[in-house]
């Protein structure tokens, strides 16, 4: 709701300003005319009564000197009349003292957006939160460049944030397939960013196909994500989706020398990356229709890279699994296995950073 309330001083440092109706009858109305000082507010309770001609008429003022001892004057005020009296004198509390005649806009707080140097941040999210279109994008970048770039900053971090509680939240949830997973981290690929030899990934497909077929998808054996390495040159990196349940090892006890079987899955998930890898090599990226596409997005592929994300290091409650574990990952060459834990401390720091 907006109002407008008008003022004409009437001298030095006092305005008069809009009359507040309080209560109407088909006969009788009681106003307040206000007026607004550098101190504050102030004003009369008057009581009109329309005459036979149709006209409001101030009824006659009472002199209260002529009261006798005891005696008083009584104006009733209803809950509805004083709540409306206290918002007009709380509207009226804002308004500047001005020589001349003067009009201002009031609007409920609701409707302001005041920022401040405690605020802002808290504005930016509300904004934010509202979901902002491409056109509030292109006007703030006419408007302030910087201001935009600073802007766009924070909402990607606000996403981040977002994005990095919810792997907080599903890292427990055993519920949560690979598919689950997998469309996690199609939308945040940036997780990706840091932490793997620090290169910077960049989503190129989701669940490949290799062998012989293009990369559009048709044909061949499936594989979780196709991401490639952003620069002058980039090159492919198959990534392999698990879950942070899947195990890591297997068996009850420890073979010779304390070593522990790795699980079925972890080799499994292994040999299917080497093999995607090599096909796609061999195969996939040299098929014509494929080496078009790749190369007008600047990306040759070589030998690709992989990254296989599975189970959590909290399996490995003794120092014979840690170890079992740490040698196998280290012994694997152009294949990056990373467990979800470690990949949500390096999404922390991305985000932190």
């Amino acid at each position: 709701m907006t109002d407008t309330i008008r003022t004409s001083s009437i001298g030095k440092g006092i305005v008069n300003t809009n009359w507040v109706l309080l209560e109407e009858t088909p006969e009788t109305a009681l106003i307040f005319k206000p007026q607004v000082h550098q101190r504050g507010v102030r004003g009369w309770l008057v009581r009109y009564k329309k005459s036979k001609d149709e006209k409001w008429e101030e009824l006659k003022e009472k002199d209260f000197r002529s009261l006798h001892l005891h005696e008083g004057v009584r104006i009733e005020l209803g809950t509805k009349q004083i709540k409306i009296l206290c918002e007009e004198i709380e509207k009226l509390r804002g308004i500047p003292v001005e020589s001349g005649e003067n009009k201002y806009v009031v609007r409920k707080e609701e409707e302001v957006l005041i920022i401040s140097d405690r605020n802002v941040k808290e504005v930016v999210k509300q904004i934010l939160s509202k979901g902002i279109s491409n056109q509030f994008w292109k006007e703030l970048k006419l408007i302030n460049p910087k201001e935009a770039t600073r802007l766009s900053l924070l909402r990607i971090q606000e996403e981040r944030n977002l994005s990095l509680q919810e792997f907080r939240n599903s890292i427990d949830d055993g519920n949560k397939s690979e598919n689950y997973w997998q469309d996690f981290f199609e939308v945040n690929k940036w997780i990706f960013g840091y932490g793997l030899n620090y290169k910077i990934l960049r989503q190129e497909q989701t669940q490949s196909n290799y062998g012989g077929t293009r990369v559009d998808g048709t044909g061949g054996e499936r594989g979780d994500c196709l991401t490639s390495t952003k620069g002058d040159i980039g090159f492919t990196v198959l990534v392999e989706i698990k879950t942070p349940f899947t195990p890591l090892l297997q068996g009850i006890k420890p073979q010779r020398n304390g070593a522990w079987s790795l699980s079925k899955e972890l080799t499994d998930g292994l040999t299917q990356l080497q093999a995607n890898k090599s096909t796609w090599e061999i195969k996939g990226s040299r098929e014509e229709d494929n080496r078009d596409r790749l190369e007008n997005k600047n990306i040759f592929t070589v030998k690709p890279n992989g990254i296989l994300v599975i189970g959590r290091l909290n399996q490995l409650e003794t120092r014979d699994k840690r170890d079992t574990f740490h040698r196998f990952r280290q012994s694997v060459h152009g294949i990056e296995v990373i467990t979800f834990d470690e990949l949500l401390k390096r999404a922390e720091f991305i985000v932190k950073d």
